[in-house]
């Protein structure tokens, strides 16, 4: 399943490198952040390579995780998301 508020494709590196980047921030390796979101390691590295487009409900786990609020990540990548639903 897609996200309900699909990213533009354009934008699916920027995705990635805000993740990457926020996740390096923290001191995370890839697999640790991979176990808490229960992906296989290649899936959330392909994540971070920008070869792969997240399910919502996947990027709003790994936005909480990282510390990252999901309407702002979602307002950058040139998505509204609902306030009543941030994480």
């Amino acid at each position: 399943m897609w996200s309900t508020e699909p990213i533009a494709w354009n934008k699916i590196p920027q995705l990635a490198n805000l993740l990457r980047t926020q996740r390096e921030r923290l001191g995370l390796t890839p697999e640790r952040v991979a176990q808490a979101l229960k992906l296989p390691v290649g899936a959330y590295i392909r994540l971070e390579k920008a070869g792969l487009m997240p399910e919502e409900p996947t990027l709003r786990r790994a936005c909480m995780l990282l510390g990252l609020d999901y309407a702002s990540v979602m307002a950058r990548m040139g998505n509204k998301a609902d306030k009543a639903t941030r994480s």
